[in-house]
């Protein structure tokens, strides 16, 4: 029976389906959300605008609305947008 995958796969998952095995205190896939479309494209235009792939978007790097609200969606105040901060 083929299995299907919904939501974005994380590091537990390699090709094939198999599941690697995960640390002590991990929580199973199986009892966390997917992510909304509306997530995913957050993820992907958060990816475009890292153009330095560091996985944080600079003042430099912030297009569109984003640059208007910069300061806002910086929560921790460190100068840099984190895919978390963004995508909330």
């Amino acid at each position: 029976m083929p299995r299907f995958f919904v939501g974005i796969p994380d590091s537990s998952f390699k090709v094939g389906g198999q599941r690697r095995p995960r640390g002590k205190g991990s929580v199973s896939n199986d009892t966390q959300p997917t992510a909304s479309p509306e997530d995913a494209h957050r993820q992907e235009r958060f990816q475009r605008m890292d153009s330095n792939d560091d996985g944080h978007i600079s003042k430099n790097e912030a297009r569109g609305k984003v640059v208007d609200n910069f300061d806002r969606l910086d929560k921790n105040n460190d100068g840099k947008i984190s895919l978390k901060e963004f995508v909330k």
